[in-house]
């Protein structure tokens, strides 16, 4: 069996080409029925296997919001839509989504500057939720972002969209009230993590 003598060097030519996407381009996979997906930034990323933990606090996080806003208002897991050059190469899912306007009153995903509230609930993506989604919907316009951080049993808010990013973080533990700027009804954080903790 042949052996290499010297270490191999790697240069960005040997590793494998990335392709940019256009929501055009997936809109064409979604018709051929292949799976879920994510647009940022031109990426494909997979959106399915969530953990069972991730889809309990979905569920949770959306029977809380059933208190503060209609149901129609309330979008589990669809896109919503980009205006302008950010558009072309982004078509984000967030894990829940709160619109102006009920869902019969929109003929294509409701743009994103009718979308009152964005919620992503991370686990495995803390990190890319805080950073890049953190960075579109601020760019994108959205006035309020609330990222789940599942394993740190806490809510970070974000607030005053810039094209650089939100200019407000708050972090809310236990018993403290997280507010939507779009409503004057609230919730505590420790109603959402109580029957996840609770089960461990």
């Amino acid at each position: 069996m042949q052996t290499l003598e010297r270490e191999q060097t790697f240069t960005p030519s040997t590793f494998p080409r990335l392709k940019r996407w256009t929501v055009t381009e997936l809109e064409a996979v979604y018709q051929q029925g292949q799976g879920r997906c994510e647009l940022i930034e031109g990426i494909v990323y997979d959106k399915m296997g969530s953990g069972g933990q991730h889809s309990k606090l979905i569920c949770m996080l959306t029977v809380l919001l059933l208190r503060l806003y209609r149901p129609e208002q309330i979008r589990g897991q669809l896109p919503i839509r980009i205006q302008g050059g950010l558009g072309i190469y982004n078509a984000p899912e967030p894990d829940i989504a709160i619109t102006l306007k009920g869902a019969s009153e929109y003929d294509d995903n409701p743009p994103a500057q009718d979308v009152l509230l964005v919620v992503e609930v991370s686990d495995s993506s803390l990190s890319f939720d805080l950073s890049t989604k953190a960075k579109l919907y601020s760019s994108a316009g959205i006035a309020e972002y609330w990222v789940v951080d599942v394993e740190g049993e806490r809510l970070l808010v974000h607030r005053e969209p810039t094209p650089e990013g939100y200019r407000s973080l708050r972090v809310l533990h236990g018993e403290e009230i997280a507010t939507p700027l779009s409503c004057s009804a609230s919730l505590k954080v420790a109603e959402l993590f109580a029957k996840s903790s609770a089960n461990r």
